[in-house]
């Protein structure tokens, strides 16, 4: 009898088991690997958002100007408004999902007779090394809290993301207010010293937002590129496979 699991899984089994994700190998051990590997991953992330953050809020302690904190509060308000709407496109889609998910056990449960009903056929088929017919609501539960999880952390960190660049845009934005404020004191009449020395600093207060957008912007694409590359590859990967069968 040939095992497919020595024969031409055995590479796989190395690397899901290098992860932890092996589904054979539930050793205490392998437990431990699993939340090792995936705290290590997850402070990673919160330390770089934290990293972020602190950026933002160290450049907005720094604006005096009062037209400057109203465009930077402008774009913040943009990003808050996109994250709300997401939001409750987020929670209606959750809630259709679990309505949908048990509409048919329900409907089974109201319109049947004295005959006893199996429960409804999950959407999405998973082996629990259980009895799916005894356990099938805990089953779908299971399986609508994990699919909520996965959803909101694409949307939670998605919209973060979102906000970051629009504080970005914000930054560039007060940069190029800089520039029209100093480039508008330019008296072609008066071209004395005081004036100059006016004109040259705003245009250093300029570029100085500027590269310090540049350098937000460039955190910002350091930090995730890596993540967004894998996710969208997968995705790529997988409606292929799905596109060829």
């Amino acid at each position: 009898m040939i095992l497919v699991e020595t024969q031409y899984l055995s590479l796989n089994r190395i690397l899901l088991l290098t992860l932890g994700l092996w589904p054979y190998e539930r050793s205490k051990l392998i437990r431990l690997q699993l939340i090792l590997l995936y705290s290590t991953v997850i402070s990673f992330i919160i330390f770089q958002g934290k990293h972020l953050l602190e950026q933002l809020q160290d450049m907005y302690d720094e604006l005096t100007d009062e037209i400057e904190i109203a465009i930077i509060q402008k774009y913040w308000s943009m990003a808050r408004r996109n994250t709300e709407v997401l939001t409750l496109i987020l929670l209606c889609g959750i809630f259709v999902g679990v309505f949908n998910a048990f509409l048919p056990n329900i409907l089974d449960a109201a319109l049947s007779t004295n005959k006893s009903q199996s429960p409804s056929t999950l959407h999405i088929m998973t082996e629990y090394f259980i009895d799916q017919k005894k356990y099938f609501y805990l089953i779908m539960m299971h399986k609508e809290a994990a699919s909520c999880i996965g959803v909101t952390a694409i949307v939670a960190t998605g919209t973060m993301t979102m906000l970051y660049f629009q504080h970005a845009c914000g930054m560039f934005m007060i940069a190029s207010y800089r520039i029209e404020q100093a480039t508008s004191s330019i008296n072609l009449s008066d071209s004395n010293k005081r004036n100059k020395d006016l004109t040259c600093m705003g245009i250093i207060y300029a570029i100085d937002m500027h590269r310090k957008a540049m350098r937000f912007v460039n955190h910002i694409l350091s930090a995730f590129h890596i993540y967004y590359f894998f996710m969208i590859a997968a995705a790529v990967i997988s409606v292929s496979f799905i596109s060829f069968r």
